[in-house]
């Protein structure tokens, strides 16, 4: 076993130690099958994705990362994941959003948008039929919560849209593996981001299998996954949320 072990650390010391020994382009693109489920509100009874009448949607993402051969200098990745719901239905109870306390037995329209684009940078650990990376994601939340209803406004009831921005840049921690069969061009892997801080929790986990072929410094493929986004916000004067948005996902790939 010892033999094997420092078997096993001397092939990864070199990976370790250096870069690439080749520029490296990836990217990628497709649709994520999308189902929400949780609770938002500004109160103490917030109201949940059922109630609202949420389904499931299609939603589109793709990728970019470039490698390169420069030692101590971080590898960057650009992804971007359109991610909207929404839902209409007949509210059986009152709930706040806001300011605004939208009336029971109302028809309410409601959309969440969780529209994100993430900038990695990251250092590869691993580079053989293991490929292993670390780094760190700035995520910018591009989206919204937005719920059309009836209010009581002035004693009086009125239709009333209202919308809670969700316009914020959120570090995450980014880990990455995938595990290639030798000879084969299948693979399976994973990734996650992910930070918490007081009552806050953003968590981005990515399981997939692949397969990949090409010739002439060109790769293409299919990559077959589920993800699944979990975000809990705990803002006493905007908004209480505790969704969770995740489904499969089909995407082609190309390595240059």
């Amino acid at each position: 076993m010892k033999k094997v072990a420092l078997a096993a650390a001397l092939i990864a010391v070199p990976h370790l130690a250096s870069a690439d020994t080749i520029l490296g382009l990836y990217a990628g693109a497709g649709i994520w099958n999308t189902s929400m489920d949780g609770t938002v509100g500004s109160d103490e009874d917030p109201i949940t994705s059922k109630e609202l009448g949420i389904d499931s949607n299609q939603n589109t993402f793709f990728y970019a990362a470039l490698e390169h051969p420069i030692p101590l200098v971080p590898n960057i990745r650009i992804a971007h994941t359109g991610l909207q719901v929404d839902g209409q239905a007949i509210v059986s109870r009152e709930f706040t959003l806001d300011e605004y306390t939208f009336q029971a037995d109302a028809d309410t329209a409601t959309e969440i948008d969780l529209t994100h684009t993430d900038f990695t940078l990251y250092y590869e650990l691993l580079d053989n039929w293991v490929t292993m990376d670390l780094g760190i994601t700035a995520r910018q939340l591009d989206g919204y919560a937005k719920v059309e209803g009836t209010v009581i406004q002035d004693d009086e009831e009125e239709q009333r849209t209202e919308t809670v921005d969700l316009d914020v840049i959120v570090p995450m921690l980014y880990a990455r593996a995938q595990f290639d069969l030798p000879l084969t061009g299948f693979h399976a892997g994973g990734a996650v981001n992910y930070i918490g801080y007081e009552e806050n929790t953003f968590s981005d986990i990515d399981v997939y299998v692949g397969y990949s072929a090409g010739t002439l410094g060109l790769d293409m493929g299919i990559d077959v996954g589920y993800r699944k986004l979990n975000v809990t916000v705990d803002d006493d004067e905007d908004l209480t949320a505790d969704v969770s948005v995740d489904g499969i996902y089909a995407a082609l790939t190309l390595h240059f």
